[in-house]
């Protein structure tokens, strides 16, 4: 269930903009939709591409990883600008936490092909 804490600002006619804190996540409450949006959240995504990026590749996983999360970065740059000064420092955090997503992932993708390939040759 939603709780609303403040009445923020009015988003145009009709509406209001409200801030609150969720309390329980139900499948018919909107913020679960939301949630995984959240730009601290973007570094599982970015995790996920670079192990999908480095499925089928023999060397450079964690670069290959860290290109999948400066590409994240570099796609969403403007949304810093464009912030509220306080929410700033969130979006430093979430880049850089996207690029280190995108080197784990890549690290992930190199421990697992080492195993297939020490599997290969045993067998």
């Amino acid at each position: 269930m939603y709780e609303p804490t403040e009445q923020v600002g009015d988003a145009g006619p009709g509406t209001t903009q409200i801030r609150g804190r969720l309390q329980i996540c139900g499948p018919d409450d909107t913020t679960l939709l939301i949630e995984p949006y959240h730009p601290g959240n973007r570094w599982r995504h970015c995790f996920l591409g670079a192990l999908w990026v480095s499925r089928r590749l023999t060397s450079a996983f964690v670069v290959n990883g860290a290109m999948v999360g400066v590409t994240a970065v570099v796609l969403t740059l403007g949304f810093v600008f464009m912030a509220k000064p306080e929410d700033r420092l969130m979006y430093v955090v979430s880049f850089a936490l996207r690029i280190l997503g995108g080197c784990l992932g890549g690290l992930t993708a190199q421990r697992s092909s080492a195993r297939y390939a020490a599997h290969a040759v045993s067998h």
